[in-house]
């Protein structure tokens, strides 16, 4: 799925800014169950970046629900 919301050339693809949300909350989810603090501050960075997306309530509120937990760590 990640894949398919790259460019070409490696970047992201902004018109499939919602699917993207989507995968890197569950990319979050993945790294929170192994405690991968660093990777998921890196994934939530990309996700600060989106802004174009028509963003589900639910993944934004995982993507925000786990920045929480990341920052108490």
């Amino acid at each position: 799925m990640k894949e398919s919301c790259r460019l070409p050339d490696g970047t992201d693809d902004m018109k499939k800014s919602s699917v993207l949300l989507e995968v890197y909350s569950l990319e979050i989810n993945v790294h929170m169950q192994t405690m991968n603090i660093a990777k998921m501050r890196e994934i939530y960075d990309k996700t600060r970046n989106i802004s174009s997306a028509i963003a589900d309530p639910r993944t934004m509120g995982i993507i925000k629900d786990t920045h929480g937990k990341m920052l108490m760590m």
